[in-house]
């Protein structure tokens, strides 16, 4: 069985700071780099992102989002792709485009 590395605070960070300017996604970093998955998805959640950084992740998200009620006949539902009930009478269901 293969051992780990057990890497510094520092040596994490490193790692976190080469997946972000490497464009790649925390899956397609850890396996290229050999890493566990949730271990380093943990250390990314850890390492604050830099202001620069910051503003662009956030331009790309719209401050709001409006969600508005849906027709709950059978006709309609029938033509749910996914519904998740989240409790509390609140449901999410996604459709297919088209």
């Amino acid at each position: 069985m293969p051992t780990r590395t057990r890497r510094t605070p520092e040596q994490w960070h490193e790692l976190v700071e080469q997946q972000r300017a490497s464009g790649l996604s925390i899956a397609e970093f850890a396996r290229q780099e050999d890493l566990k998955y949730q271990t380093f998805f943990q250390w990314c959640k850890k390492i604050p992102v830099s202001p620069q950084e910051s503003i662009y992740l956030n331009s790309a998200f719209p401050d709001f989002i409006e969600i508005g009620t849906a027709d709950t006949s059978a006709k309609a539902a029938a033509d749910w792709l996914v519904e998740l009930d989240l409790g509390n009478g609140v449901c999410l269901r996604v459709r297919q485009p088209g």
